[in-house]
């Protein structure tokens, strides 16, 4: 699964998941179009998906709380 699936699936639009990271929706943007950036910002939107996720009925594990692997977006 990829950022825009997971974040769709979150159900959030990329305005929210920029001002949740204080990433740019610019960056958001390029990044779910396959532009590249740097492993630091990969991991503040990893995180915070993850934030997101867990505080969300949508993806849930058989523990009932998200992992990395739930959203396998590396």
């Amino acid at each position: 699964m990829d950022i825009r699936q997971t974040r769709r699936l979150l159900n959030l639009t990329q305005k929210q998941l920029a001002d949740a990271t204080g990433l740019s929706i610019g960056t958001i943007n390029r990044i779910e179009k396959g532009g590249g950036s740097t492993l630091k910002t990969y991991t503040i939107i990893k995180e915070k998906l993850l934030e997101y996720a867990k505080h969300s009925n949508t993806i849930s594990s058989p523990t009932g709380n998200p992992t990395a692997t739930d959203l396998s977006i590396f």
